[in-house]
């Protein structure tokens, strides 16, 4: 038996892979599927701290204050440190 690949050989195997497109379709499906999967798994292994939570939180408040628009007079890392910063005089939660 000869392992040789000859143009006629590629091309009856295009012809099979154009002629079953239900075949390609799943394929298409379960890579996109593979590809969320692995989305997941990158997505799981973030663990945030409080810095990230922080801005987030500052990002948050400032959309609310502003309407959704940017706050010129304030910038974030500002807004965050404030969100996290602990008064003297506050109660211990």
């Amino acid at each position: 038996m000869s392992l040789i690949i000859t143009d006629a050989s590629r091309t009856a195997k295009a012809a099979q892979d154009d002629a079953d497109p239900e075949a390609r379709q799943e394929l298409a499906r379960l890579t996109r599927y593979l590809a969320i999967l692995e989305d997941n798994k990158k997505a799981s292994r973030f663990v945030p701290d409080d810095a990230a939570l922080a801005l987030d939180m500052a990002g948050f408040v400032r959309n609310r204050l502003r309407g959704g628009r940017a706050a010129p007079g304030s910038p974030l890392a500002r807004l965050a440190l404030a969100l996290v910063q602990t008064s003297p005089d506050a109660p211990a939660q």
